[in-house]
Order: structure tokens, then C-alpha cells, then sequence
């Protein structure tokens, strides 16, 4: 993997802000699991971010993916499918996080094809 920033992370950063104040932002901190694994998971993707503006790593990417398939369960492993609002923010973010990291990825395999 290349060793600069890709403008991914910077989006990646940008939805792990959005993951740790979602649960204010959309009135769901009510919801105690939910918004407290909302804080988690941003404060994790915002870390993880930040550590790959600075040095980008293929192992960062899977852990998007596991925070992304995270994200995707954790509303029905921790049982708050009935607040429709945290449900559809923790879906749609897994799928974002997730789909930017497996476009990194597939970026990553077909440059280090290339050369």
C-alpha cells in the first residue's frame, strides 16, 4: 500500500464525527446502547482515521470493515431496531464505511497490479 494520505480517510473522518455525534444529532441518546456504541464507534473511527492521514496501511482498511460490519449488526445484536432513526443511521453508515474501505482496497490491488 502506498505510503500517502488518500482523500478516503478524510471521509472516513468525517463519518466518524458524524458516528460520535449522531446520537445528539438525531435525538436518540434516549437510547442508551445505542448512542453509547454510536460514541464508541466514532471515537474508533475518527482514531483509526486520523492514524491513516498519517501513515495509510491495508490492515486500517480491514479494520473498517469490522467496524463497518459492526455497525451494520449492532442494531439487532444490541436490540434497538424499534428506534427506526438510530436503526437506519447505524445501516447506512456500516454501508458507507464499508464501501469506502473495499474501494480502497480494490484501488490498492489493481495499483500494486499495475506496477
Amino acid at each position: 500500500m502506498e505510503d500517502k494520505a488518500r482523500w478516503q480517510d478524510g471521509v472516513n473522518l468525517i463519518f466518524g464525527a458524524w458516528l460520535f455525534a449522531s446520537p445528539i444529532a438525531l435525538s436518540f441518546t434516549q437510547v442508551h446502547v445505542a448512542a453509547l456504541s454510536a460514541y464508541l464507534a466514532g471515537a474508533c473511527v475518527v482514531a483509526l482515521s486520523i492514524l491513516s492521514l498519517k501513515k495509510p496501511q491495508m490492515w486500517q482498511q480491514w479494520c473498517y470493515v469490522a467496524a463497518a460490519g459492526w455497525l451494520l449488526l449492532a442494531p439487532f445484536v444490541l436490540d434497538f431496531t424499534d428506534n427506526a432513526t438510530a436503526t437506519a443511521n447505524y445501516v447506512l453508515m456500516g454501508m458507507f464505511l464499508g464501501m469506502d474501505a473495499l474501494w480502497v482496497m480494490t484501488q490498492g490491488s489493481q495499483q500494486q497490479s499495475i506496477t
